[in-house]
């Protein structure tokens, strides 16, 4: 079996990857016997230095646990798994409201203490030290769900290419993140059908109407994507595919 875990920042995937590393040994995931973290390549996927490391692991264990989500290339995780999907792939991902997305991986940079030791736009956030709003229409947090399984939006009026939500095997909600990972785990045959809690964000109060409404109105890509993907849960999509 190859698994692979398309974690998009701020969509309960700490609790997943956590949940990942309980049913399939955590010593695994600590030496990356099963379980391959695509963060550990920073931007060398292109120069074939990760799929080297995955083969490997294919030529010497069955089972490939895959999480991927590099900050170091993101939101570009979407080429980094494209590398590790084949036919007999299980590929997992999660998604949420946009804005209920957006303003959790703000907060989320606000809260740390330390300087966020990553390039280019994370640079750009430690620097700038921008508003709700500025990170909200930043091009590489702008509709982000979107970049990472669609790619890079040219001007956010390119074609949207990449994988295609029904390539997945499964895609579930925050919203709804207990009862959707119970079917994952019951699809999977995990001996556990209960998510661990990891990296909850505190509450924090509400930004103000204007502000959520601008949110909404510059990533209208994300929600584009979330009402496809609810839409395409709704009718069974991918019920039945593990």
């Amino acid at each position: 079996m190859r698994l692979v875990f398309l974690h998009i920042d701020k969509t309960a995937g700490t609790s997943f990857r956590e949940s990942l590393m309980t049913e399939y040994g955590r010593s695994e995931f600590d030496t990356g016997v099963l379980y391959v973290p695509l963060n550990a390549f920073p931007g060398r996927w292109h120069e074939g230095k990760l799929q080297e490391r995955i083969d490997i692991r294919v030529k010497n264990k069955e089972d490939v646990i895959i999480s991927s989500n590099d900050y170091y290339i993101s939101p570009a995780g979407h080429e980094a798994t494209k590398l590790c999907v084949t036919d007999d792939t299980h590929l997992i991902t999660f998604l949420r409201d946009p804005v209920d997305r957006v303003v959790s991986h703000y907060n989320y940079f606000i809260r740390k203490k330390e300087a966020i030791p990553t390039p280019h736009a994370y640079e750009w956030f430690n620097y700038k030290k921008p508003t709700l709003k500025e990170f909200a229409s930043h091009p590489s947090f702008r509709n982000y769900m979107t970049q990472f399984i669609c790619g890079p939006l040219d001007n956010m009026t390119a074609v949207i290419k990449g994988l295609d939500l029904e390539d997945f095997s499964f895609v579930g909600f925050v919203d709804d993140f207990k009862a959707d990972f119970k079917k994952v785990a019951k699809g999977l045959g995990w001996s556990h059908d209960k998510p661990i809690n990891a990296n909850v964000s505190p509450k924090t109060r509400k930004p103000a109407k204007k502000t959520l409404e601008y949110i909404k109105e510059v990533n209208q890509r994300d929600y584009e994507l979330y009402e496809a993907a609810k839409k395409l849960k709704k009718e069974g999509a991918w019920d039945g595919k593990f």
